[in-house]
């Protein structure tokens, strides 16, 4: 019973009518790129083109570990985004050098491979060494991507009892990242000395303790978040696929490279570049699609072949006449 002296809390309606499943589950946010770290990560980023005095965010990133729950489909409330973001951390934003965050995505990395009761690798959906739960890993936004190689070596922590240096051995499983150039409107590789504004949550220089520049705080995510759904114009379409592998991208070295090669050379490779989950149903990359020349081709022929077919049923009719 409600007291008639005390006024009720409304929950406030942010989405009316939510199509998809944002997947924050631990196992999901903690190992691999989800829609949720996806959508959080652009919301960042959106709040830094014009929110921070130091200048416009050229990317964003948040510790998985602040992501604490799912944002199911259907209509989406103010209690909602917080049981998402319940911690009430801050966005801020700091400048960088590209060697930083090579260093921050490989300790993003760091996690040992999972392995089944047989002591067998278990394999991600594009047939990878897939990554533990790790309190480290990084969620990101649209403006940065990132690829790696779980069969390469992952950063020794300081903290491991087998590092006698005092320091993290930094590793080698990020094989690129890529920044969106707001001028160029291209996405150029990462440069090791230069400098670079990144929005993230606060608490990620307590984790990733070489961030340890001046930084300048914004609101809460949660705000940041629950704004950014608000947005009219935003396309909520954009963050249809749970798992997309678009921004954190699992791949081996060898079809990283292959990726690189000139177009004409990757026509003549038959083994191309397969990002395709293994459990999906489409048909392999490997089968090249066909160009408008062959297709063209390929229906002149069955026009010739429906018309020698019809002309030689009308002969066999005339002569039983």
């Amino acid at each position: 019973m409600i007291d008639a002296g005390v006024t009720p809390v409304v929950d406030e309606i942010i989405l009316k009518s939510n199509p998809y499943l944002f997947n924050g589950v631990r196992e999901n946010i903690s190992t691999r790129e989800t829609n949720l770290g996806n959508l959080i990560g652009d919301a960042m980023l959106s709040y830094g083109q014009t929110g921070f005095t130091g200048g416009v965010s050229d990317f964003a990133v948040i510790s998985s570990d602040n992501i604490q729950a799912s944002i199911e489909k259907g209509q989406v409330t103010a209690n909602n985004v917080k049981a998402v973001l319940p911690e009430e951390k801050n966005i801020s934003q700091i400048k960088v050098r590209g060697a930083q965050v090579q260093e921050m995505f490989e300790l993003a990395l760091a996690a040992d491979v999972q392995k089944d009761v047989s002591g067998s690798v278990i394999l991600d959906d594009y047939g990878q060494p897939k990554l533990s739960v790790n309190h480290h890993f990084l969620q990101i936004s649209n403006s940065i991507r990132m690829y790696y190689d779980t069969n390469k070596t992952a950063t020794v922590l300081a903290s491991n009892p087998d590092n006698t240096t005092g320091k993290n051995i930094v590793g080698d499983r990020v094989l690129a990242i890529e920044v969106y150039n707001q001028d160029s409107k291209k996405f150029e590789a990462l440069k090791a000395d230069k400098e670079y504004r990144m929005a993230f949550n606060d608490s990620l220089t307590s984790d990733f303790t070489t961030l340890n520049g001046e930084k300048e705080v914004g609101p809460t995510l949660t705000t940041i978040l629950t704004n950014y759904l608000k947005t009219p114009e935003l396309d909520l379409e954009a963050y249809d696929k749970e798992f997309a592998n678009s921004r954190i991208i699992s791949i081996s070295e060898a079809n990283y490279r292959k990726m690189l090669q000139p177009e004409e050379e990757k026509k003549n490779d038959l083994l191309l570049l397969d990002t395709t989950p293994k459990n999906n149903q489409q048909k392999p990359y490997s089968i090249l699609p066909k160009t408008n020349e062959e297709v063209a081709a390929y229906a002149g022929i069955g026009i010739v072949l429906i018309f020698v077919s019809g002309y030689g049923l009308y002969r066999r009719n005339k002569k039983t006449v």
